[in-house]
């Protein structure tokens, strides 16, 4: 390793770490429904406004980075409990995967509907949408695979998007409620809504 590539890793380090710190002073002002914008995401991140607009050119991107970070979370857990939980039962898949994508902290569900509101600003419906249909199929394809254990007469295909639909939709509304319901019943509420609906 050469010295200038040294001298370059901690840099490197520091501006991951100073972009964490900017994604996660933005999450918490969004979920407080506070004022957001470049200057009080700054002040909160402990940066000026210059270094901000270093990795930022405007709020919106702040915003982009969140959801395209989010996203790529989301997508890996959920992968992660399809594949783990292959052969569990329905009702607990189900559970299992309303459980990974529910935030466990209080502020992280509160940061959900305002990431929604402001998906038009910036400019990430399009990575939803495609987000969505990704894991429309996945829950699709399971649900044939389990065509045995659903009420008579439900198509696979139908009853994935309008499961995920349901409880998005559920999910959503929950989040908007002050005060918000003590997490592990709006696990249990979610996952036994499309418990329901799925099984009769």
């Amino acid at each position: 390793m050469t010295g200038k590539q040294a001298r370059a890793e901690p840099k490197q380090a520091r501006a991951r770490f100073t972009v964490d710190v900017i994604l996660e002073a933005a999450e918490r002002l969004l979920a407080s429904g506070g004022r957001t914008n470049t200057r009080t995401i700054a002040r909160l991140a402990g940066v000026s406004v210059g270094t901000l607009y270093q990795y930022f050119p405007r709020r919106d991107a702040v915003i982009a980075r969140i959801v395209d970070r989010r996203l790529e979370r989301d997508e890996r857990a959920l992968l992660a409990v399809f594949e783990r939980h292959r052969d569990d039962s329905l009702e607990e898949l189900i559970r299992r995967s309303v459980d990974t994508m529910l935030p466990h902290r209080d502020w992280e569900i509160a940061l959900y509907p305002s990431m929604v509101d402001n998906l038009q600003a910036a400019e990430r419906h399009v990575q939803v949408q495609a987000f969505i249909a990704r894991f429309e199929a996945l829950w699709s394809a399971e649900l044939a695979r389990r065509r045995a254990t659903l009420r008579p007469g439900l198509d696979p295909e139908v009853a994935a998007v309008t499961s995920i639909h349901a409880i998005r939709g559920a999910m959503l509304a929950l989040a908007r409620r002050d005060p918000p319901l003590p997490r592990d019943r709006l696990v249990h509420a979610l996952a036994d809504l499309g418990v329901a609906y799925l099984t009769g």
